[in-house]
């Protein structure tokens, strides 16, 4: 089955991604575009066991990184907190256990920073690969 997302921003903009297979490793590029922004990341656990997952960013990100559990067949999003502090690095997300799959999805620019709307379907790592 695949799946497709479609969204309206607060000003009919328009974003949309693909379905993809779940993977352990994945590249998520940030949907940020600037300053003011409203930065967001979604994971997805389509599997029958917990994902437990480590967020970390990619150079030249910040070193921060926290560790975070999504239950099987369920949606979590990625603390705010750990997003605010550099919304415009791509972040690096590793399973330990179970797979994802990862989505940003972000607003930025305009008053509080809800003017333009983006999405971006993370890249799977294949295995072996880091």
């Amino acid at each position: 089955m695949a799946a497709v997302r479609r969204t309206f921003g607060v000003v009919s903009d328009q974003a949309s991604v693909t379905g993809a297979e779940p993977a352990a490793s994945w590249i998520v590029l940030p949907a940020v575009a600037g300053e003011p922004s409203n930065p967001g990341l979604v994971l997805t656990n389509p599997g029958t066991e917990p994902a437990v997952l480590t967020l970390s960013y990619l150079s030249p990100g910040p070193a921060d990184q926290i560790e975070l559990t999504v239950p099987p067949g369920a949606t979590a999003e990625a603390p705010e907190g750990f997003l605010r502090v550099a919304p415009e690095a791509g972040v690096w997300v590793r399973a330990t256990s179970g797979t994802i799959i990862p989505a940003a999805a972000s607003y930025s620019f305009g008053h509080d920073g809800f003017a333009t709307y983006a999405v971006a379907l993370g890249i799977a790592i294949p295995e072996g690969v880091l």
